[in-house]
């Protein structure tokens, strides 16, 4: 006869459990759930007791679980939110595009920081044509690095930065390469970018 007897010993409460996962004659098995029973109904509150534990924590597991899904979810739905993109972004990196005559075509954050612009156009000591000479940005909170100048133009300048005043900055152009256009040809205005250093 081949008996596998399954013991289980509950430390805490020092109950021993015997059970029979097979037996070859029924006897041996009517024995063992008798005894079972007999113990079941001795122990009765220390089972509950256990039931009520394991109830408790698989109930915490649960609403771990279905928070942290629903946290991930209203995460991952914000970050693909084009307006909350565009916000981040704005905020993160803001600059605005603007022309010759200061007047700003495109603004990605940058306009909350600046009051005003002005450029200055002179012409070149050696040829007839018009260049930047400077560019006057007046901001309306201290700065503590001098906003990032870009341009988009044929001409090559380099330039020097300068604080004037608590809020303004002055960039001094110096052009390197000025290119001549035809005199039936209208030259392309020149686009500059304002990057705000944060």
């Amino acid at each position: 006869m081949k008996v596998f007897i399954i013991k289980n010993i509950v430390n805490k409460f020092g109950i021993v459990v015997w059970g029979c996962a097979l037996a070859t004659t029924p006897l041996y098995a009517r024995r063992i759930m008798g005894k079972l029973e007999i113990l079941i109904s001795r122990n009765k509150n220390t089972l509950k007791f256990l039931l009520t534990i394991f109830s408790g924590i698989a109930t915490f597991i649960f609403i771990y679980i279905a928070f942290d899904t629903f946290v991930i979810d209203r995460i991952d739905q914000r970050i693909k939110d084009p307006a909350y993109i565009r916000e981040l972004s704005t905020s993160l990196r803001p600059f605005l595009i603007f022309d010759k005559n200061g007047i700003v075509t495109y603004d990605h954050g940058a306009t909350k920081y600046v009051n005003d612009i002005k450029v200055k156009i002179g012409k070149h000591k050696t040829y007839n044509i018009q260049v930047v000479k400077e560019i006057t940005i007046k901001c309306n909170k201290y700065l503590n690095t001098a906003p990032l100048l870009d341009y988009i133009d044929v001409d090559q300048y380099t330039y020097d930065v300068k604080r004037i005043k608590q809020y303004s900055w002055k960039y001094e152009f110096k052009p390197m390469l000025a290119i001549l256009a035809e005199s039936n040809e209208k030259k392309s205005d020149n686009i500059y970018i304002l990057e705000i250093l944060l």
